[in-house]
């Protein structure tokens, strides 16, 4: 029992293996934010940033004592 032709399996198996060549071809797209600090983008990121820095950055975060890391029978 065929379920399709031949034909039309070769056709798309041809398709797949060109994207995946041209897919190999190109090289990866690198997403680079600006940093221009006067358009829309970076005066909102600017935004965000100052509102984050005012509510949820710990001013002491490095400043803390470290954890003693030793085992509790270290003392017996």
């Amino acid at each position: 029992m065929d379920l399709t032709d031949e034909k039309v399996l070769e056709t798309l198996l041809h398709d797949w293996e060109q994207r995946a060549v041209e897919r190999e071809r190109k090289p990866p797209r690198v997403f680079r934010r600006c940093v221009c600090g006067l358009c829309k983008m970076c005066q909102d990121n600017a935004r965000w940033e100052r509102i984050f820095q005012a509510k949820f950055a710990d001013p002491d975060y490095y400043q803390r004592r470290s954890l003693v890391h030793s085992s509790p029978l270290a003392d017996c």
